[in-house]
């Protein structure tokens, strides 16, 4: 691999970058531009789409060292070699009538992964712009770690809605949580850019990325496309969903995921001008700030700056409690009733939804964790009154408290089957009420969380916790 390393430095040496309408630039230039921040400065817009042009005698190295090295994976019949991660690749490549280059696979994790077939001579064009950017090394490095077998790494990255959180979180191995500037020209350059979404739309908001691993990294490109040929995976067997909703749990507010893109880091040197796709998943969208703002944007720079209100609210949280929190919700499946209740809770909290919604979402959320079988009866009784005891002796800690603790559940209740039939409840009646039954909805998840369910919840209405 040294003699490819060697190559790539020569080749940097002798070439210039630059496009149709801007002069030639070289590596070192390209490579200063590239490293800077600002979302509004035309040169790095232009920079990323200088293609290289490389001397004939050189690239024709390249190809043919790189065709040695990678014959397992190029079809001799093409020349084109097949790659989880992203490469301008200005041809298509016809896998089928219904996909071009670029194949990205929904995955049943809630990951995307990205399958590309690219000609050689374009995957070699990419290798020098990565070795402008990051070094001919660790171009090399990484590809012989792909040649043994190993995965393309990356980040799967979320912009949340709700509030900001006040300083970076690393809840668990892999994960970071980081509260995004308030000032466009210090935005970073690998943020999606979407047609729905300007630069100010970011500016201090959250996201939450987490360690994410494709493969094969390399693949010689199938005829037929009809099985996954790239699988992801996060590192460390979390998801985003899971942190949002520890991150609700926590903060005891509304918090969850507008869009999520594929943040390739490193890997963007090989494709500087490659956009990422976003998507969502659900009923998933980008929702507005609640909190009092203000913008404004120089004239003269076209930086746009956030301010937020005196009273502006930010999610202050302990990491040590996140992280048991986050590991808690890892043991249980989405289809554990406790997982249910947590999303439940989680959309109650959402003041942008009606009052009704939310009253049914909380019900909802009760139900998941206190109408749960009793021993082996089968008769689940008048669920309004099961819901209520259970509780009370769940989250009382005596006869005064289950009396408060009962009421406050009935009254949700009830409040929450008068939105079911008549779609209608008073807002400044039941404000209260809600904020309050969330609050015991809330001690319960974490009761569970901390302790497990009761090994049977006929006992503890019995008053076996007081024995």
């Amino acid at each position: 691999m040294q003699d490819l390393t060697e190559l790539l430095n020569l080749i940097l040496d002798q070439t210039t970058f630059g496009s149709h309408s801007d002069a030639s630039m070289s590596p070192e230039q390209l490579r200063d531009i590239m490293e800077r921040r600002g979302w509004h400065d035309e040169e790095i817009i232009s920079a990323r789409k200088a293609q290289p042009d490389i001397p004939d005698a050189l690239f024709s190295q390249l190809r043919n060292h790189l065709r040695s090295l990678l014959q397992e994976y190029i079809d001799p019949g093409t020349d084109h070699i097949g790659h989880a991660f992203p490469i301008d690749s200005p041809r298509m490549y016809p896998i089928d009538c219904h996909h071009g280059e670029r194949i990205e696979t929904f995955q049943p994790n809630g990951l995307v992964s990205l399958a590309c077939v690219s000609a050689l001579e374009d995957f070699a064009k990419g290798l020098v712009k990565g070795a402008v950017v990051i070094g001919a090394e660790r171009v090399v490095c990484l590809l012989s770690g792909w040649l043994q077998g190993g995965p393309v790494e990356y980040r799967i990255s979320a912009l949340l809605n709700g509030l900001p959180v006040r300083e970076p979180l690393a809840p668990a191995d892999g994960v970071r949580i980081e509260p995004l500037p308030l000032s466009t020209d210090e935005l970073a350059l690998n943020l999606p850019r979407r047609t729905v979404m300007s630069a100010a739309d970011y500016l201090g908001r959250t996201i939450v990325s987490i360690d994410t691993a494709a493969k094969p990294a390399l693949f010689r490109p199938n005829a037929s496309p009809s099985a996954q040929i790239v699988q992801a995976n996060t590192v460390g067997n979390v998801d985003i969903d899971t942190v949002c909703q520890a991150l609700s749990l926590e903060s005891d507010s509304y918090v969850d995921v507008a869009f999520r893109w594929n943040d390739y880091q490193e890997l963007a040197a090989f494709s500087p001008r490659n956009g990422s796709m976003t998507w969502a998943t659900g009923n998933a969208r980008g929702k507005g700030r609640s909190a009092p703002m203000s913008l404004s944007t120089d004239s003269f720079t076209g930086v746009t700056t956030l301010e937020f209100g005196s009273d502006h609210q930010m999610l202050d949280i302990s990491e040590e409690q996140l992280t048991l929190t986050l590991s808690a919700l890892k043991t249980l499946k989405n289809s554990d009733k406790t997982r249910i209740a947590v999303s439940r809770w989680v959309k109650s909290k959402d003041s942008g939804e009606r009052l009704e919604d939310r009253f049914i979402d909380l019900r909802i959320a009760l139900e998941s964790l206190y109408l749960q079988n009793i021993g082996n009866e089968k008769y689940r009784g008048e669920m309004r009154f099961r819901l209520s005891l259970t509780g009370a002796w769940h989250l009382g800690s005596d006869l005064e408290e289950r009396k408060k603790v009962r009421k406050n559940l009935l009254d949700a209740y009830d409040a929450a089957s008068k939105a079911v039939h008549s779609g209608a409840l008073d807002y400044f009646k039941n404000q209260e009420l809600l904020s309050t039954a969330q609050d015991l909805c809330r001690r319960g998840i974490f009761k569970l969380l901390k302790e497990g369910s009761p090994s049977d919840w006929g006992d503890l209405i019995l008053g076996i916790e007081n024995k």
